[in-house]
């Protein structure tokens, strides 16, 4: 993912983000029983994962109250979030984050006091269906709405004391991600497929926990490793850990 920042007023920041992987096939499969037991989660090379563009991400976020005081503050923000995705995304696990096109609206709270750190960020997402574009049949598929509490805590571990915006800063934090989703919606020929019978397909619940450690170099360089691993899952889907790498540059 490659993402720019830009601050169109102190309080309106909006990112836009676009996407390239290998993670999605570039049809719909055939057998979509077979593809679950055997090839889902790029557990076979027999489908073809190719790389490809999967589309643009933008998200826009206002704060429109802050209570700051010296070494404490108060925040609400407001968050929407637009998608556009060309991927073929097949199973139940909705993301607007290459997965899948539609459109979300949050509430991000965040407390700071000295240096801890906690934000709880509230989400409603709504998404749009996809249709098959290279094949003789029509599948139209559209992923489950989801609603998202995400709760993120973090501390300040150096420096100790500040000397100026040079300081070299690091940060520990951690994250409990909880996402609910509803059934998916998927209709070959318009007619529609009993979901109930593939595990990927259905909704459900998971909860994730992402420990990780930030720097802050000269104020404008920040480095961020992460690790994701799951804590609940009412179904079988995403239960592998992540890593993640991110790298922003503050220009101006």
């Amino acid at each position: 993912m490659i993402r720019i920042m830009y601050g169109l007023t102190p309080k309106i920041t909006t990112m836009f983000t676009a996407l390239y992987s290998n993670f999605h096939t570039k049809n719909f499969p055939e057998d979509l029983n077979s593809y679950y037991k055997v090839y889902h989660n790029h557990n076979a090379s027999q489908v073809n994962y190719p790389y490809s563009f999967e589309g643009i991400h933008l998200l826009t976020k206002w704060r429109f109250l802050s209570l700051d005081h010296k070494n404490e503050h108060l925040r609400f923000a407001l968050l929407n979030e637009l998608s556009y995705s060309n991927s073929t995304h097949i199973d139940g696990f909705p993301s607007l984050m290459g997965d899948n096109s539609g459109c979300s609206l949050g509430l991000i709270t965040t407390k700071l006091y000295k240096k801890l750190s906690v934000s709880v960020t509230s989400l409603y997402t709504y998404f749009l269906s996809h249709y098959e574009r290279e094949t003789t049949e029509k599948v139209k598929f559209k992923a489950g709405n989801s609603a998202d509490i995400n709760l993120s805590i973090g501390y300040l571990l150096w420096p100790r004391k500040y000397k100026s915006y040079k300081d070299l800063n690091i940060n520990l934090y951690v994250e409990v991600l909880d996402k609910y989703y509803s059934d998916t919606n998927i209709r070959r020929n318009n007619i529609y497929i009993n979901t109930d019978q593939f595990q990927y397909l259905k909704g459900g619940n998971i909860i994730y926990i992402c420990p990780g450690i930030q720097f802050i170099i000269n104020s404008k360089t920040r480095i961020d490793f992460v690790t994701q691993e799951s804590l609940y899952h009412s179904n079988k889907i995403r239960q592998y850990s992540m890593m993640r790498l991110n790298l922003q540059r503050y220009l101006f």
